[in-house]
């Protein structure tokens, strides 16, 4: 019941067919605080945020979606994340946050298992400290090309740090309305379509990760996001400006394109070149000036690209990872390795097969 605010605490739940914490769908009137943080919360339908109210996140918290579910925030949302407790709005099926809750077996969340949320253009002192956003971004079911939708869309003033957005089914973030995001930290990455899209509006991102999709940074024209101190790799095209005439859009100076060299740059059309096929690709327009010669020491750590076996429907004895970044095998062991599967699997040794591949 949406007008309940009870106060809870050391909340848990075991042995049941469902151990979450239902919350109705509807309209938040008034302002209310999730702190469960030994269960995951399911929205049983659509949960909107309403003008005048504030919805709390405790550190810790995990809301768990199912199919189309959505979050409107007309109000505040105030998020209060930290490094070793995130709030995470993830699948219903992803057993990495608070387990498995469904008692299904082993989950394997997809892009769009759940829809998105929404800071509306009404919003206002939206916080998003340490928030991440799992495979959302389908208003209907996994890759409905019907019904794809952004995991996250801005339409008013926000502020993040350490903010996720991953496994995106459509795009990552969208920022409109004439709104304003501000990011510090986090990791935008493997979302189908781009990473962030400013459409109408403005961005500024600072000392983050951006991998893993057809777009990292795209500008509408007339539009503007500045990126610094962040790191780009295994993207179609890193950063795009859609306008032409001047590089005040498209910032993106102090960056690691993935090559000592910079990005590529091989279109003369704009007066500037930088002819390196080894670095992550700009369009025309965009300012790439004064990159990085090293990765920044963002805490990211090497992500996995690929993984052999994908699938497998006998014993596996070893499993071949490509890293996005080479291991110091001399730092790196298998106590940093952690497998889940239901017959309790181990990493037994590690070793290098040349390159990032282990």
């Amino acid at each position: 019941d949406l007008t309940a605010n009870p106060t809870i605490t050391n909340l848990n739940s075991h042995d049941n067919r469902y151990d979450v914490y239902l919350l109705d769908g509807g309209t938040l009137l008034a302002s209310r605080r999730l702190s469960v943080t030994q269960i995951p919360y399911e929205i049983n339908g659509d949960l909107a945020v309403a003008s005048g109210a504030t919805l709390t996140l405790d550190a810790g918290v995990v809301i768990k979606g199912y199919y189309a579910r959505a979050i409107v925030v007309n109000g505040t949302l105030d998020v209060n994340g930290t490094a070793s407790q995130p709030v995470i709005l993830t699948s219903w099926r992803d057993d990495t946050a608070l387990g498995d809750s469904y008692h299904d077996g082993a989950g394997v969340p997809q892009s769009g298992d759940w829809a998105y949320l929404q800071i509306a253009s009404g919003s206002t002192g939206t916080t998003l400290d340490k928030l991440q956003i799992r495979y959302a971004g389908n208003a209907s079911s996994p890759h409905d090309g019907n019904w794809y939708c952004r995991s996250l869309y801005v339409d008013a003033n926000t502020t993040a740090t350490g903010l996720v957005v991953r496994n995106a089914d459509s795009g990552g973030v969208i920022v409109r309305s004439g709104a304003t995001l501000n990011v510090n930290g986090g990791l935008l990455s493997d979302n189908a379509s781009y990473g962030l899209y400013v459409e109408n509006g403005t961005a500024a991102l600072s000392n983050m990760g951006v991998f893993s999709s057809p777009a990292g940074v795209s500008v509408a024209a007339g539009q503007s996001a500045t990126v610094a101190n962040c790191a780009f790799g295994d993207l179609t095209t890193a950063v795009s400006y859609a306008g032409t005439g001047d590089f005040t859009h498209a910032v993106a100076q102090g960056n690691w394109w993935g090559s000592a060299a910079g990005p590529s740059d091989p279109s003369l059309a704009d007066g500037r070149v930088n002819n390196n096929p080894a670095g992550q690709a700009v369009s025309d327009w965009v300012d790439y000036g004064d990159w990085l010669t090293t990765p920044p020491a963002l805490p990211l750590g090497p992500r996995i690209l690929s993984h052999t076996p994908a699938l497998a429907n006998a014993p596996v004895a070893t499993i071949d990872l490509t890293f996005s970044d080479a291991a110091n095998l001399a730092t790196f062991g298998v106590d940093d390795v952690t497998v889940a599967g239901p017959q309790s699997p181990a990493a037994q040794s590690i070793s290098s097969l040349g390159g990032n591949r282990y």
